[in-house]
């Protein structure tokens, strides 16, 4: 249970210029907690706006030195979370290889958007050149059971058939086999 004041004290954060990309002990933003009052909330309102132009912002910026794929990681993991469509739109407007890009997880965009369930994301990432059959084969990712996952799995095992049909759409391989051998049929 959070503390009374603790939103205040985000927004007041926030309006300071606090990065609203980083994560506390939880791995929550405050975007994330301002999205727990309600997307209504003059505190989410207010958050969402400023992601907004950080994302414009920090898309223009030319220093390499502010500019890393850390970063960038986390700041389209956030647009993609949240279905910012338009952002994430401009944001691979400025990314040369989509498919480099990992979360913290080392899980690619296109798996998060997947997990997400956002259709019209997954596609601007597929015109964009994300590759469905990347695997997520990684000692950091959680959930052992899922070492291996395509996107096209994440989605079958999610029951969204507009996201198989997509997936399917551009070339994912149903005879791709996660660590454990399995394919998407299997799951």
């Amino acid at each position: 249970m959070l503390k009374p004041g603790y939103f205040d004290c985000v927004l007041l954060l926030v309006e300071a210029g606090a990065d609203l990309l980083i994560r506390d002990g939880e791995k929550r933003t405050p975007l994330d907690h301002a999205l727990a009052r309600g997307e209504n909330d003059p505190i989410w309102l207010y958050v969402k706006e400023r992601i907004i132009k950080i994302t414009y912002a920090y898309l223009h910026d030319k220093n390499p030195a502010t500019r890393s794929i850390p970063r960038d990681m986390d700041l389209l993991n956030t647009l993609i979370a949240y279905g910012f469509e338009e952002e994430v739109a401009e944001f691979l407007a400025y990314t040369p290889d989509i498919n480099s890009l990992r979360n913290y997880l080392e899980i690619t965009p296109l798996y998060w958007a997947v997990s997400c369930g956002n259709s019209v994301i997954i596609e601007k990432l597929l015109v964009a050149g994300a590759d469905p059959n990347l695997t997520q084969i990684t000692k950091k990712y959680p959930k052992k059971d899922k070492w291996g996952f395509t996107p096209l799995m994440e989605a079958v095992v999610k029951n969204n058939v507009t996201n198989v049909h997509l997936l399917l759409k551009y070339q994912a391989d149903i005879h791709v086999k996660d660590a454990h051998g399995k394919t998407a049929y299997d799951h």
